[in-house]
């Protein structure tokens, strides 16, 4: 009876495991988004992490790197020099559009285009 006992319970393990792991997907902002002239570039991984690389108004390419995080359409940048934003994101017609905002606050509208997930 002790073996039939652990056999219900390992199938109500697994079946929950499968349950929950094929709810899972998979954020779409994964992978390299870069903008027609290539100068920005993001780069976010799966595991939280971004690298950036921005143009500012001056024509001065910015890196940035941190973490990144979601919830719906808002995106959460933490950046490792101490600062962060909230911005909006959406995907349209393969083109990601946000609002990056610099460490003294400059804004810069962003639409990039994936080349690699």
């Amino acid at each position: 009876m002790q073996c039939s006992n652990k056999l219900i319970t390992f199938a109500i393990i697994s079946g929950l495991t499968f349950i929950i792991s094929s709810c899972y997907t998979p954020s779409p902002l994964y992978g390299t988004w870069v903008d027609n002239s290539g100068k920005a570039q993001i780069i976010f991984t799966s595991d939280g992490s971004f690298n950036a690389s921005i143009v500012s108004s001056t024509g001065e390419t910015v890196t940035y790197s941190g973490t990144w995080s979601v919830m719906n359409n808002v995106l959460h940048i933490k950046k490792n020099t101490g600062s962060s934003f909230v911005t909006e994101w959406d995907i349209r017609a393969s083109n990601l559009y946000l609002t990056w905002t610099y460490d003294n606050s400059e804004k810069k509208a962003l639409t990039l285009f994936q080349i690699s997930k």
